[in-house]
């Protein structure tokens, strides 16, 4: 997804509107050119960790919840995230209070 010439984000959801009370958005903003400079060095971490690609941080952290080493592991992802993203944002919607607005406004496309 393309915010603005040259800026792209990254997204990931977590939730589903139908069963579960909050859905939740998180994204990362960069360059073009950061994104494949970042993907380089996320692909030399895991490797180096010996962590599957694509990385699912749900199933890495319930794989690794007991590893001395996950502390250490967790430092090295974020660090290589913050050295190539220029912004990160989250939000959360709440199911209920969404379904209400839509009920009232109509804000689902059909």
């Amino acid at each position: 997804m393309v915010i603005s010439e040259g800026k792209s984000v990254y997204l990931d959801d977590s939730g589903h509107p139908v069963d579960k009370p909050f859905l939740v958005l998180g994204g990362f903003v960069s360059t073009e050119s950061r994104w494949i400079e970042f993907e380089r060095a996320w692909r030399e971490i895991l490797d180096y960790r010996k962590i599957p690609f694509p990385f699912h941080a749900t199933d890495f952290f319930a794989d690794h919840k007991n590893d001395p080493k996950l502390e250490h592991i967790v430092s090295d992802l974020v660090r290589t995230i913050s050295n190539y993203v220029e912004a990160a944002f989250s939000v959360g919607l709440d199911m209920e209070a969404y379904k209400e607005a839509n009920r009232a406004k109509r804000l689902e496309e059909f």
